[in-house]
């Protein structure tokens, strides 16, 4: 649980135009490098770096990034979680 925890402070970094710069994509790389095992730090880097590509080309604008990286960390978050919590019987 620590290294999720851990994860999403690092990935809240979100995807807009500060963060899509290729210091931000290293450390990001270097992040999955480190734990390519754990999917959702892999999802939630792929998505950051597809959502920066967006941005520099204008495709969508930051705020439809975040937006989506947004709602899409917090659907990570709850399965996370979801998947650790047992039922009382």
């Amino acid at each position: 649980m620590k290294l999720f925890t851990l994860l999403l402070f690092v990935f809240a970094v979100n995807a807009n135009a500060e963060s899509c710069n290729e210091i931000e994509q290293k450390k990001t790389d270097d992040l999955v490098a480190e734990y390519p095992r754990d999917n959702i730090a892999v999802k939630l880097a792929a998505l950051r770096t597809g959502l920066c590509h967006y941005i520099k080309s204008k495709t969508i604008t930051e705020e439809q990034a975040s937006d989506i990286f947004d709602v899409e960390k917090q659907k990570m978050t709850i399965e996370k979680f979801s998947e650790n919590i047992k039922p009382i019987t």
